[in-house]
This record gives structure tokens, sequence and C-alpha cells, in this order.
């Protein structure tokens, strides 16, 4: 690949087309795009934001746009698998001209690399590592090795020289073994292998080794090397703890420098990794291939190794050189602290927002205090896992939260001015997710600000709508549970075709009304004539016309039947009416008076001989009602039904209709 040779439409650009004269010419319309694939490596300290800078200033300089995406490494936080694999799907949703990425990477290993270029078919760089077929920006890291190894070998006579190993197999391993054996000091003992870290996150790899090398194996080092600052850093305030004097007994060294490794006490010897150079540098060769179509190759940056107290050398620099450094850190970390006690008030907010309108309208206001122009988050579309087909939730521009009148998918947003056109613009790309659970991205331009910032936030936002899609799907839940509990309640209690008390009901509010003591009445109805219009015309009209006779039972008998309570049910109790089975009907009263019973019957009588309309029938019926009241007649719930039930066939034989149980 020699140079770009397509034709892109996202904000008409158009590269390298054939001249008249056989060459090819440049047209430019448009400002280039830069994509820069880096991890959300938490513990990495500054590293995250030199590399950031550093491409971000090479963008400035060449007029160049920037969009970083961040994807989390799964060895750092564990079932974390898919996010280099959905990192490169996001990536591919831009239009951009080119990508610049850290060459040890997940998605630029092996088979996902070949993804990668066959996802999005632009100008890739590495920095930090050789890539087969691709420039690259690195650093001879194993020039640098050796040469710390060589020092402390031969500067302070160190034999027995410890090592952890980085969390996968790489060249710097090699180098280690082979310099000590070189000189005849390797031992296995000494050397703490990646397998015997696996899983293990930064902090827990350092305490694990120390255990390995002092408590295990005895080992007794001499020295320890560390790959990464923390680690180092961790190594020595677990050292120190234990009572062993840093290099007095143990000395340490690390491959990786930082503000961890400068001002710990002691300070620590360490390998200066440039990344803000490779990246500042790499951006710059890939702004020039895009441009030129003359593809770069293998360039190397040198690095250095900062020797100081902690493997036993004496740092020579005056008071003044110290207080100036000093006082600049001091100055850093003001405006550093002043920004992480505000995102630590806003993230505190977003975090305790468990509904999604409060939780944009807290992330609205921690965009004003952070100076945050533009913003835009994307949800999932339900269904649906394609970015294209995310809805945007939240959109603010030049600091105007901007309201839609309808949905907005990703697809249908970028095709319009979803980035500025008049001005250069720096984008963080944020996967919104917690673990392997992903709810879409998050858009934030980025400004003054630590990167880390901006990934404090969109990581708090993720983990905020994890809680409100959980709380979400619990409450459904306890509405499902609820709505299951209260058809339960009616399968048990009521009858499923007048949507009466059952008889099982029946039983059991009977024999709480006698339980009370209070006095009540107990009705008892038989239909006439029900049968024949059941038989003539069918079940189905038969079911039609006891559903209306049941209704206009229940308004005849409303404010006349007790309202049962004590019930344990799902369901707000009702009045007491029943539906045995078949054409039988019974009620609660709570009318005790000969007279008041008499004319409630005849009420009910006259109420059920009005004609019902069924399938355009007219119908008319008749009913027989017999009563029997608690506790004059009767103190136990079986002999009161038998009296009612005894009443009623005495008024069906006798054709009054109504009879009181004597």
């Amino acid at each position: 690949m020699n140079g770009p040779s397509w034709t892109g439409t996202y904000h008409e650009r158009a590269y390298n087309l054939p001249g008249t004269d056989g060459q090819r010419r440049h047209i430019d319309l448009r400002r280039t795009t830069i994509g820069l694939l880096a991890e959300n490596n938490w513990l990495k300290n500054e590293s995250i934001q030199h590399l950031f800078r550093g491409v971000a200033d090479a963008c400035e300089r060449g007029d160049a746009n920037l969009i970083r995406f961040g994807y989390m490494n799964a060895n750092e936080l564990l079932n974390v698998e898919s996010q280099h694999l959905v990192i490169t799907d996001l990536i591919r949703q831009f239009e951009l001209d080119g990508l610049i990425f850290l060459g040890w990477t997940i998605p630029v290993q092996g088979e996902y690399l070949e993804r990668l270029k066959r996802t999005i078919r632009i100008p890739m760089f590495s920095i930090g590592k050789r890539l087969e077929g691709l420039p690259s920006n690195f650093m001879h890291g194993g020039y640098y090795l050796r040469k710390l190894l060589l020092h402390l070998i031969k500067g302070h006579g160190y034999r027995r020289i410890g090592y952890i190993c980085p969390w996968s197999y790489d060249g710097r391993n090699d180098i280690y073994k082979r310099t000590l054996e070189k000189h005849g000091l390797f031992d296995p003992n000494l050397y703490v292998g990646e397998s015997e870290l696996k899983g293990l996150n930064m902090y827990d790899r350092a305490q694990r080794a120390v255990s390995i090398l002092l408590d295990e194996r005895k080992a007794a080092p001499d020295v320890v090397i560390a790959m990464t600052m923390e680690e180092a850093y961790t190594v020595q305030m677990l050292l120190k703890a234990r009572g062993i004097r840093i290099p007095d007994d143990i000395a340490i060294c690390s491959y990786e420098d930082g503000q961890r490794t400068r001002y710990v006490s002691p300070s620590i010897t360490s390998i200066y990794f440039p990344i803000r150079e490779l990246a500042d540098s790499g951006t710059e060769r890939l702004l020039e291939w895009i441009r030129t179509g003359v593809k770069p190759g293998i360039h190397s940056v040198a690095g250095r190794i900062e020797y100081r107290e902690s493997c036993g050398c004496q740092l020579s620099r005056s008071l003044e050189e110290y207080e100036r450094e000093i006082f600049e850190l001091a100055k850093q970390n003001e405006e550093k602290d002043y920004y992480q006690r505000l995102m630590e008030e806003i993230n505190q907010m977003i975090m305790t927002s468990y509904k999604s309108p409060s939780l944009l309208h807290v992330l609205a206001a921690g965009l004003e205090k952070l100076n945050i122009a533009n913003c835009s988050v994307f949800r999932y579309s339900p269904g649906s896992r394609s970015f294209g087909d995310c809805l945007l939730a939240f959109e603010t521009i030049d600091e105007l939260r901007i309201a839609y009148p309808k949905p907005v998918t990703f697809e249908e947003r970028k095709r319009s001015s979803l980035f500025p056109r008049n001005r250069r613009f720096t984008y963080a790309a944020e996967l919104l997710h917690v673990a392997d659970e992903h709810y879409g991205f998050m858009l934030i331009e980025a400004s003054i600000l630590d990167i880390r910032n901006y990934l404090s936030l969109a990581s708090h936002m993720g983990t905020a709508m994890n809680s409100i899609d959980l709380i979400a799907r619990l409450e459904a839940e306890i509405e499902q549970k609820n709505r299951n509990e209260i058809r339960l309640s009616q399968l048990a209690q009521f009858d499923p075709l007048t949507n009466l008390y059952n008889r099982s009901s029946f039983q059991e509010i009977l024999a709480l009304e006698v339980g009370k003591g209070s006095p009540f009445s107990l009705l008892y109805m038989d239909l006439d004539g029900f049968k024949p219009v059941n038989d003539r015309y069918g079940h189905e009209a038969g079911d039609l016309l006891l559903v209306a006779i049941a209704d206009r039972i229940s308004g005849v008998l409303d404010g006349r039947a007790i309202v049962p309570d004590g019930l344990n049910s799902a369901i707000p109790p009702r009045s007491a009416v029943f539906r045995l089975g078949g054409d039988e009907f019974t009620a609660i009263l709570n009318l005790v008076g000969e007279d008041e019973l008499k004319r409630l019957s005849e009420t009910i009588i006259g109420a059920l001989r009005e004609p019902f309309d069924i399938q355009g029938r007219p119908v008319v019926i008749g009913a027989s009602i017999g009563i029997s009241r608690y506790p004059a007649d009767s103190a136990d719930p079986r002999t009161l039904v038998q009296y009612a039930d005894s009443a009623m066939y005495r008024s069906k034989a006798s054709r009054q209709r109504f009879s009181l149980y004597s």
C-alpha cells in the first residue's frame, strides 16, 4: 500500500486522483481527520495523557481534526473480553483519514489487525511497536533494559536481579535472560513469569510477585525490576512495610518512568519511555503520508535512563533545580486537584441519578461546570447493537442543550453537522459500558482538561446507565410479579366468567365474617328459566346472560353487600357477591331487618325480570331467593348456608320468590 487511493464522501474529500500528465494529483477539500485508538488503562497514570497530548499537539500544528477512541484493556479489568472488537466497530462508523495507535494494544494484534484493516481501509500508524507492513515509531526498549541491567551489574555490583514479567511474554524477557546468562547470573527463582500473575490487576501483581520472591522462594534478591511504574512503586511500598531498606537491602528499578517514580522517596531509577514524543512524531509522519501519498517507514525515537536513589545512585541536581521542579509539580497538581475535585462532585451526582431524565440533567450541569461546549450521547436502540442505529439521547451544541422532535439515529445525525465545520476539533469517542454490558457511546469535545477527566465522565455515565437499566429491569420484574400475583389472586378468588367472588372465596369470607361476630344476612339465589335459554341458544349465549345477570345483581347490592377485609389478596376487596357455579349466586349483606331484606329481594327479582338483550334476542328470567341471618339463625357458617339454601327452595316451591329462614 503506497498511499491512499479512495474517494471519501464525508465532508466532500477526495484523494490522489489521476492527473492528465500521468501523475497523481492531490485535492484536499476539508481538514484531515485522524483517529487515535488507545487503552483506557486507569492505572498507567499520566501515560494516557502524554499519548493523547502528543497526538493532539501534532494535529494542532498540522491543522487536523482528532477523534480519540478508548477501550478498557481486558488485562486490567477482568471479564471485559469484547472491548477491542466493539471499539473497532465504533471506529468504522466515522469517516477518518488515518488511524494511529499503540502497537501493543489488543485490537492490532494478529487476526485483529487484519480485521481492523478490512474494516477501515485507511493509512495506519503504530506507536511503540513495529508491526508487519505498517509504518511505526518505536523506542529500542531492549537496548535501554540491557543498559540498565549492565548498570546494576557493573555500576553497583548486584548479582541477584529479580524480574517481574509484563502482562504477556515479549522481547524484554529474552533481553533479561540473555544479559544475565552472559554474566553467569541468571537464576530462575528470581524470574516471576506472566503465568504466575495471570488475572491480577497491577497492584495485586506486585503484591503477589513480592510474596513469590520473598516468602515462597526465599530468593533474597539484591534488586527487583518491574515493568510499570505502578508495580515498581507498589513493590517499594510493600518492601518498606516489611522493614526492608531501599536500596540498602533491596534496590528497585522500573521500566517505565513517571511522577510515581520521580517523587516517591527514595526516587526510583526508571527507563524513560518517550510516549509523547513517539505520538507527536508519529502523528506528524501519518499526516504527511495522507497529504503526499508517500508511505513512511520505521523510525526510532530515543529514550533514556533516569538514574535515581532506589538503585543506589545519588541525584546530582542543585537545590535551585529541585525547588523549581517541586514548584512546577505543585502548580500542575493544583490545577489537577481542582478538576479532580470537580470531577468527583459531578461523578457523585451522576452515580446517584437513578432515572434517565435526572441523569441527563446532571450531565448538562456537569458539562457546564467543566466548560465542555459540545457533547452527544448515543444509546443502542431496542433490539439492536449497531452503532449506526444508536439513538441520540442527549446533545449540547455550543453549550445549548438541543431537543429533537423525533428520534434521531447516529447514522442520520452524522450526515448533518455533528462536528464543527468551520474550525478544527478534538473529540473523545468513549464506549458507555460496564464490563461487557454495552449501552452505546459518548462524544465529548476535548479542550484544556486532562483526557482522563473525559474518560472518567464517560465511565461514570456508563455505570449510571447500568444502574438505571438494572433498576428499570427490577421495577419491571416487580411489576410483572405484582401482575402475576394479581392474576393468581384473580384465578384463586374470582369466577373467571362473571368476575364475582367464587365458591372458595365465599367459604373464606363467610368464615371471616362469622369470626368477627357482627350481625349479617346470607342471601342465596337460584335463577329460574336459565337452563332453557342455555339449551336453546347455546353455551355462549348462556355465558353472556350470566355476565349480564352478575352485573345487575352487583348494581343492586352495591352498598348493601359487605366489603370484606382481612383477606390475603393482591387485589383490593370488593362487595361480597359470589357465583358458586352454574346459575347459583350468593351475597353477604349488612342488613338484618326483615322488612329491609324483603324490599331488597323484591328489587333484585324486579331487576332480573327486565328483559336481557342476548345476541339480539330478548331474554326474560326469574329468580328464587332464600336468606338466613347470623347469629339469629345460627353461628355456624355451614349451617347458615344450609338454612339459606333451604329457604331458597321453599321460595321456589311456593313461588313466593323470597323466603327468610324460620
